[in-house]
């Protein structure tokens, strides 16, 4: 079963590869997940001398440590992404009294804390978006939602077939793209985009800001328009999930 999603002859667009950043702490901190689907962070924790971790939270998520101590020589690593903890290479998971698999919730700010004493040097890794490249007259960009549903009749009964969604899959085409040859490049090499668009809601007369992500490229055409820029036609893809702004 499929609906149409957006469909636009002309508009404008941004598009942002996804990217691996890494960013330094030295105690509680934020990290703007807004326009960025869920995603596992990996937490790389050292100290300048000595450091007892007790607690970490993020928003609603907690894991709780059977107090883990490090010197200046210790490092910890968090990986939630690969589901492994260790601190120097070696596993810890039973120092761990209380896990959940910490994310960065999809379209939010995420609030880190830590419950410890100490100096304490936090790298956070985690997948995002880079800075944007607007690609302005796009023709006929259109977006199209497929639902899956499993259909359940109980046994030996009149009621009704029940149906429940399972997934949701979008696909994208555009006729026509300007392009920049590093974006393109980058299209050829199967990366990941997120494509940025505005909707126009008639009851409010005002455009909201939409986020396509998990974007892959699948097929194109490539050439020049009539004052030589680089140009895609006849594009498709497909997009993990919509978001709002």
């Amino acid at each position: 079963m499929g609906a149409e999603v957006f469909n636009s002859f002309d508009v404008d667009i941004e598009i942002t590869k996804l990217i691996t950043k890494t960013e330094s702490y030295t105690s509680d901190f934020i990290i703007d997940n807004k326009g960025n689907r869920r995603v596992y962070p990996i937490l790389e924790i050292t100290t300048a001398d000595t450091l007892t971790l007790n607690i970490i939270t993020n928003n609603n998520q907690t894991i709780t440590f059977n107090s883990i101590s490090l010197t200046s020589s210790d490092t910890l690593i968090l990986n939630f992404k690969e589901q492994v903890y260790e601190k120097n290479g070696s596993n810890i998971i039973d120092n761990i009294t209380d896990i959940d698999l910490i994310y960065l919730e999809a379209n939010i700010e995420n609030n880190f804390s830590f419950d410890y004493s100490g100096n304490l040097n936090v790298d956070v890794t985690y997948d995002t978006y880079s800075i944007s490249s607007r690609e302005k007259y796009v023709e006929n960009f259109k977006i199209n939602r497929s639902d899956s549903y499993n259909k359940k009749k109980p046994f030996n009964s009149n009621k009704k077939i029940e149906q429940k969604r399972v997934s949701t899959d979008y696909t994208l085409t555009m006729g026509k793209m300007p392009i920049n040859w590093d974006s393109y490049d980058d299209i050829e090499n199967e990366e990941e985009f997120r494509i940025t668009y505005y909707e126009y809601n008639d009851y409010t007369y005002e455009e909201e800001k939409r986020y396509l992500v998990g974007v892959k490229f699948n097929s194109w055409d490539r050439g020049f328009d009539q004052q030589g820029d680089f140009i895609m036609t006849n594009v498709s893809g497909e997009a993990l999930d919509i978001l709002k702004h």
